[in-house]
């Protein structure tokens, strides 16, 4: 995935356009950090605070030994903190960009860092990449998404291949359950233009025991598909279990932090550009790179900032 170099704190994976070609590239000088803060935090103490446990996060990645001496590139870090409204959670980021050192015409080279390159991003109180893939269906609640189970990495729960791996304290869920009854209230609202099916399934809803209310919708994607192309339900839209067509749906847990404390980071996520099993034409530009840098952060120390 390519982008502009620009700050995206909403999301967990940031990335940008790939390096410029292995025949220019500035060899084995080392290049420096560049950090620009994007957000205005002046008269703001909550915003402020979470600008100074940034400073802490960036100390702990500039330790790792590869991002100590960046030999042949440069590090440019864009620093956002932001408060969507007074009640909730103050949300920091850092997005660090690998800048390939670039030789210029009369052979010295160039480690401005205005370049493009590949990076990996770092946010505080912001659980999006844990949600899974973003369905249709949402109410008023939020949106609704299909679980995804993690994997591991360095000891941690990892939601991506090399990306969204979570240090947190909190012991609630991420996510929970949709029920069928939610979920099926989402679909009458979504076919609402489409009467036949909308007025089978308040029907089928109306039918509905409480147990089969309250049970964990599990979509079977296979037969809803086929009552939109039909016109019409033909089968169960509701799976019993997981399978190759079912869809467990999960949305966002609005218990899952201490609205307590506000501007505690509760959960720190690290997501990389390149490295794990992804393979593009960019990331073959650092071969081995981010594994490395990976491997070799202080993970208790990040741990150490989480609340």
């Amino acid at each position: 995935m390519r982008r502009a170099l620009i700050m995206l704190s909403a999301l967990c994976v940031p990335a940008i356009a790939g390096a410029q070609g292995a025949a220019r590239q500035g060899g084995d000088v080392i290049g420096t950090w560049k950090i620009r803060v994007v957000s205005n935090t002046r008269g703001k103490p909550a915003l402020q605070a979470m600008a100074a446990k940034i400073d802490q996060v960036l100390n702990v990645l500039r330790s790792e030994p590869f991002l100590a001496q960046p030999r042949g590139f440069t590090v440019l870090a864009n620093v956002d903190v932001h408060q969507s409204a007074p009640n909730k959670m103050v949300a920091g980021a850092v997005e660090a960009f690998l800048i390939r050192h670039e030789t210029n015409d009369d052979g010295t080279i160039d480690t401005s860092g205005r370049g493009e390159g590949e990076g990996f991003g770092l946010t505080m109180n912001n659980i999006g990449c844990m949600f899974g893939e973003k369905t249709d269906w949402s109410d008023a609640d939020g949106s609704f998404y299909s679980a995804v189970t993690p994997t591991t990495m360095h000891g941690l729960p990892m939601y991506g291949d090399n990306s969204c791996i979570v240090i947190t304290k909190r012991t609630a869920p991420p996510t929970v359950p949709v029920t069928r009854e939610r979920a099926m209230r989402a679909m009458i609202h979504q076919l609402d233009g489409t009467p036949a099916i909308s007025t089978e399934l308040q029907r089928e809803l109306a039918q509905m025991s409480p147990s089969d209310r309250a049970a964990p919708a599990i979509v079977n994607m296979q037969a809803y598909t086929n009552a939109i192309v039909d016109g019409k339900v033909s089968g169960a839209l509701f799976a019993n279990g997981d399978g190759p067509t079912a869809v467990r749906l999960v949305a966002a847990n609005p218990a899952f932090y201490d609205r307590t404390r506000l501007n505690d980071v509760q959960v720190l996520i690290i997501a990389f550009d390149c490295g794990g099993t992804r393979e593009s034409p960019w990331c073959a530009q650092y071969p081995g790179v981010f594994d490395k840098i990976r491997d070799g952060l202080d993970w208790s120390a990040l741990a150490a900032l989480v609340r």
